[in-house]
């Protein structure tokens, strides 16, 4: 597989103040953006994907056994989240009832292996001795297949945001990847500049879109 990174602009204090202003965690906010930018590169109304979810939030834990790492798909449709703060709910009711209950929404036929998959990866690259504690590797030195045909890993540290972008260079092109990197740092930066949740989504897909 590939793999491009993308450093953004944007302080860890920037996405946790929009994302509490929209009441939800910072990992829901990065959901929301992927879900608005999936809207804008696919010119579509309705977007399905995975989010990945951690269970142990110690660091020293995550090589236990019984670690809690599962996939869940996340849905939004802009029939029904005409704003900021619809999606916002959508996106945090689903996430809570996936962690509390493991559900699944009825109408999604998941395929594994056909869907985008979204990890937050939060500062993981600031804990010291982080690669001998879980042994993976530092993005840039990835060489392994991506797990799925697209997989993205959203980092943090003290001078930005980095988007990770893990794909099968034999169904995607990597200007492809490039123009979905630019959708995702514009709805962040629309996001960010937002000081309501009345502002309406298909207003943030449609100039994103250009």
């Amino acid at each position: 597989g590939e793999e491009e990174i993308y450093p953004f602009a944007f302080r860890k204090e920037e996405i946790l103040q929009a994302a509490k202003r929209m009441k939800l965690s910072v990992n829901a906010f990065y959901i929301l953006v992927t879900s608005l930018s999936l809207m804008a590169y696919n010119n579509v109304e309705n977007v399905v994907f995975v989010w990945t979810f951690n269970g142990r939030s110690e660091i020293k834990a995550i090589r236990t056994v019984g670690l809690l790492l599962r996939d869940f798909p996340v849905a939004l449709s802009l029939d029904k989240a005409d704003t900021v703060d619809d999606a916002a709910s959508s996106i945090n009711r689903q996430i809570r009832e996936a962690i509390m209950h493991g559900s699944i929404t009825p109408f999604i036929d998941i395929k594994r292996g056909e869907m985008l998959d979204f990890l937050y990866q939060g500062d993981l690259l600031e804990i010291p001795d982080y690669n001998e504690l879980i042994g993976i590797d530092t993005p840039g030195t990835q060489d392994e297949t991506a797990i799925e045909p697209i997989e993205l890993q959203l980092y943090e540290d003290e001078e930005g945001s980095r988007l990770q972008i893990l794909y099968d260079a034999g169904l995607y092109r990597r200007e492809s990847m490039d123009r979905f990197a630019m959708l995702f740092e514009s709805v962040c930066r629309l996001l960010l500049k937002d000081t309501s949740g009345d502002m309406h989504t298909r207003d943030i897909v449609r100039e994103v879109s250009g």
